[in-house]
């Protein structure tokens, strides 16, 4: 099973997450609401399952910002968010 070997604060534009390495390798971003809830700490060991879970909602997390930040600029039709999101 893989152990967490780093959680690491990234800073971005108006929000802060946090990559979270298993056996020294990069895997995933979380928030800091995430990653308080989750329990995961340094040192601990996931499956392979659970990690693919973290993974899948990380970039279900970024497309859900993405399409916010890009809806707020104006309204947009499904197709234009399905095409930005393609791009992104």
């Amino acid at each position: 099973m893989p152990v967490i070997t780093a959680i690491n604060r990234q800073a971005g534009r108006n929000r802060v997450s946090f990559r979270i390495f298993l056996d020294d390798e990069y895997a995933f971003s979380l928030s800091d609401l995430e990653l308080s809830m989750s329990g995961l700490r340094v040192g601990g060991d996931l499956d392979r399952a659970e990690a693919t879970r973290f993974a899948e909602r990380a970039k279900s997390a970024k497309a859900y910002g993405l399409a916010l930040r890009y809806l707020g600029i104006r309204f947009r039709s499904e197709r234009e968010l399905r095409d930005y999101l393609a791009r992104k």
